[in-house]
């Protein structure tokens, strides 16, 4: 039996989006490279004729004459993890609206595998790295950037390497957290940690102190829990947490990660929130806000932190803007919820 044959779909080309777009071949050439020299509102018709037409451009051809592939990396640690998958939206649409592809890897906060994945991105020929260092492989990363590779760090610095970063004030938001406890009238707040040596948690750690200091607390170091990231760790070390006398009568967890698993080992155990035990967490989501109780936390601009990111490597790669030599630090906001309040 015989089938119908289908003709092949001719493809888009750029004549196609520059007519349906009302500009000439050149100013879609000039658009798809990511080239400042077009009006707004000529690109906003050209951007939006490639939508309309599902347009696909050749990157392999364009890459060939102007020397770069249109594509970004992005090297999270866990991409199921809600904050990183948040800043990679956020990278992903800025990049997309200015013509863009990225090539997102995940590390699980593996050294080895990091080194993998920027090898990785290296091989792809990618324009430009956005990546969360882990703390090592500062002798590859020197290599990129002297590649001439365009780096540019999140949500962690790198010791001893000179990389533009877009980060969070993570001091300050464990301090707003433990000052919260404090003048809710908790006594003894143990901090659950990660003990991977990663800035962010070093940098909330020094914050949890410092309000200790601040208050006129001396430090109790067996309230301080260090272990690894996951919500396994964070189960785990909370049900030590509470084998030691005196208990806590609070927790600060240091990641959303390590928050869940210590509020499944208080359930474990029979410990009510609030009342048994005060609970605060860095890092907001949206469910916290239906949990039984309602969660106290502080909120980061996940998404935010990807558009800037995004939006300065594009600015340094395609228009020669320099990278900001120091972090570009973004705040963060005390959400007071149930968790962390007393009755009274």
């Amino acid at each position: 039996m015989s089938h119908p044959s289908h003709p092949r779909r001719t493809p888009i080309t750029i004549r196609d989006v520059a007519r349906k777009a009302g500009t000439s071949p050149a100013t879609v050439s000039r658009v798809l490279t990511g080239s400042a020299n077009v009006r707004p509102e000529k690109r906003e018709a050209v951007l939006r004729a490639i939508e309309e037409l599902n347009y696909t451009p050749n990157l392999l051809a364009r890459g060939l004459k102007t020397q770069r592939t249109q594509t970004l990396g992005v090297i999270i640690n866990n991409i199921q993890d809600i904050f990183y998958s948040t800043v990679a939206k956020g990278i992903q649409d800025y990049a997309t609206r200015n013509g863009y592809l990225i090539i997102i890897a995940d590390t699980t906060d593996d050294l080895d595998r990091e080194r993998k994945m920027l090898q990785l991105m290296r091989d792809q020929s990618v324009d430009g790295i956005i990546f969360a260092p882990m703390g090592g492989n500062q002798d590859l990363v020197k290599e990129l950037q002297e590649e001439g590779i365009a780096l540019m760090a999140v949500d962690r610095t790198l010791e001893g390497i000179q990389l533009p970063t877009v980060l969070v004030d993570n001091r300050k938001g464990a301090e707003k957290l433990v000052d919260h406890l404090i003048k809710e009238g908790f006594q003894r707040i143990a901090l659950i940690n990660s003990h991977k040596p990663i800035t962010t948690y070093q940098e909330r750690e020094e914050g949890y102190r410092n309000a200790l200091r601040a208050a006129g607390w001396q430090i109790d170091e067996r309230l301080i829990m260090r272990g690894g990231p996951r919500m396994a760790d964070g189960r785990a070390m909370t049900i030590a947490l509470m084998k030691r006398h005196p208990l806590p009568d609070a927790i600060f967890a240091a990641s959303g990660s390590l928050a869940l698993g210590a509020l499944a080992a208080l359930r474990e155990l029979q410990l009510s929130v609030p009342d048994d035990i005060g609970f605060v967490v860095f890092d907001d989501f949206d469910y916290y806000r239906i949990f039984s109780p309602t969660l106290t936390a502080v909120r980061q601009p996940a998404y935010q932190i990807g558009q800037t990111a995004a939006a300065l490597l594009l600015g340094a790669i395609r228009e020669e803007k320099p990278l900001p030599p120091s972090p570009t630090i973004l705040p963060v906001e005390l959400m007071v919820r149930e968790s962390s309040q007393k009755r009274r």
